[in-house]
């Protein structure tokens, strides 16, 4: 009807992929060989098998957070353990749609293109001369937005009856929390040694967000990208986007030129 918000769901998709990146980095952290051979030797050999990339890495998403045990319900009384498609770990989790505090009326912003080449920095260009532009309609910096958040302690106490193996995920809210921040902070770490010799790394200098959402967020802040060796990291993106060779992975950043700043896309505080 018109009113500004961010929905639900989206917000939950940050969660999530920072629940399984902290998950991830803790088994590589524990056990780099496992790390290697489970995660890293897998994505390779489906990108060779060429596996449909809409179901690239779905397999992932199923072994840590979804492939869990509850009682069947169906089964007329008797009590049997089966997987289905409600033994989702973020099912506990409930994320409702965010609206602002005070009436935000979106703007509209000219995006660049920053890349990183061999030879220094550039932003992308057209085949006629003048720099490529990227008009999008954004939530103005400074913009407040509430939403609840809730954790399904019945379900959880389900999950934990039926012998799942628990341990590295989160059992509460403020775990989930912790879980975000300390992906928030390792995503703006590496964009910070990314941006390197350029005045993109001002702005990761001056600012310490928590959290990254929407158009913009690129490879770094939508996957498990930063945990993968640098070589794998070009396949996947040679694979799953466009061929860049051996080109840095990701090698280009969205960014809003302002008043002489330069200034990344989709970052809030929570």
């Amino acid at each position: 009807m018109g009113d500004i918000f961010i929905p639900g769901t989206s917000l939950k998709g940050v969660f999530r992929t920072a629940v399984l990146y902290n998950m991830l980095k803790s088994s590589k952290d524990n056990n780099l060989a496992e790390f290697k051979e489970v995660v890293e030797k897998r994505i390779s050999t489906d990108i060779d098998k060429k596996i449909p990339k809409k179901k690239f890495f779905q397999w992932g998403m199923e072994k840590w957070l979804e492939s869990f045990v509850l009682e069947d319900k169906k089964s007329a009384g008797d009590k049997i353990k089966t997987r289905c498609p409600n033994t989702d770990w973020f099912r506990m989790f409930h994320v409702a749609d965010a609206y602002p505090v005070e009436l935000v009326e979106t703007i509209l912003i000219p995006v660049n293109i920053l890349k990183k080449e061999t030879s220094g920095w550039k932003y992308k260009t057209e085949s006629a001369g003048p720099p490529t532009i990227i008009w999008i309609e954004c939530i103005p910096a400074g913009a407040i937005f509430e939403f609840n958040i809730s954790w399904d302690k019945k379900l959880f106490d389900e999950f934990k009856k039926w012998g799942n193996k628990i341990n590295s995920l989160p059992k509460n809210l403020d775990e989930i929390l912790s879980s975000v921040s300390r992906w928030a902070g390792d995503v703006h770490g590496f964009e910070k040694d990314f941006s390197e010799k350029h005045e993109l790394q001002k702005w990761y200098q001056n600012n310490t967000p928590n959290f990254r959402i929407g158009f913009g967020s690129g490879m770094t802040s939508t996957t498990i990208a930063i945990l993968l060796d640098e070589e794998l990291r070009k396949k996947v993106r040679n694979y799953a986007g466009l061929n860049k060779g051996d080109a840095t992975a990701p090698k280009s950043r969205r960014v809003w030129l302002q008043d002489n700043a330069v200034i990344p896309l989709g970052w809030a505080t929570i």
